[in-house]
């Protein structure tokens, strides 16, 4: 028998997050296109800039997207070494490398590489 799992709490904060954020955008077209419509507008509602009640939950989604992303405990690990020639800068020893895993990518080492070309 198949017993259906709760998800994890880093899954729902990340889902409600993303959730939030799309009805921010959502409220925020909707209430463009009602002033758009409107015959009237008043002075202090701009139709070009979103309601404040959009832009807190646009804040509260991220929190709760960055809340999500922090307790899933997915990060990898970097390992920085230090240069064995002992050169020092300022009493400290000077960083050589910072390396990510063999797997991941490979960007900011190629990135480093070519500048040192140039």
């Amino acid at each position: 028998p198949y017993a259906p799992q709760m998800p994890s709490p880093s899954t729902v904060l990340s889902g409600l997050g993303v959730l939030l954020l799309f009805h921010s955008a959502y409220s925020a077209l909707q209430y463009r296109s009602i002033l758009l419509s409107a015959v009237d507008i008043p002075e202090h509602l701009n139709p070009d800039r979103p309601p404040l009640d959009a832009i807190v939950e646009v804040i509260v989604a991220f929190g709760f997207c960055l809340l999500g992303q922090l307790l899933s405990e997915s990060f990898q690990g970097v390992r920085a070494t230090t240069s064995s020639a002992g050169s020092k800068k300022g009493g400290r020893k000077a960083m050589s490398s910072t390396s990510a895993p063999a797997y991941k990518t490979r960007d900011f080492d190629l990135y480093r590489t070519t500048r040192k070309r140039i």
